[in-house]
């Protein structure tokens, strides 16, 4: 079974840390592992796309596009104690506060491919 959750880190490389002071209007906190277990076909949809992220003009800002669909722009920060904070243009975003854009910043951020930036306290 794939996961990109896995806590084992997948790279030796160092990066320097990023941050963010604020996040657009609208963004909500982000439990991911109760992502995966809640809401099992959107982490899929996202695990098994053909995903391409491109940055945006901030660190948190990015355009993620799936499966050659329409791109979503989209704002993803780690908070201090660790949860996530995200936000997407998408509608299922706005409809459910989840989105597979948003499953696949982290999913390739696990796997060493996004560097999510930091929010500051």
């Amino acid at each position: 079974m794939k996961t990109a959750e896995s806590p084992t880190p997948t790279s030796d490389s160092t990066s320097i840390e990023t941050y963010v002071a604020v996040q657009p209007d609208g963004t909500r906190a982000l439990d991911f592992p109760a992502i995966r277990e809640t809401r099992p076909i959107t982490w899929s949809a996202a695990l098994e796309a053909i995903v391409t992220i491109e940055h945006g003009g901030r660190p948190d800002l990015f355009v993620v596009t799936l499966d050659d669909s329409h791109p979503a722009n989209c704002s993803l920060a780690q908070q201090p104690a660790g949860d996530y904070a995200g936000w997407c243009s998408c509608g299922d975003f706005t409809e459910t506060g989840v989105c597979s854009h948003l499953c696949a910043l982290r999913q390739r951020a696990t796997l060493n491919g996004v560097a999510i930036p930091s929010r500051k306290p």
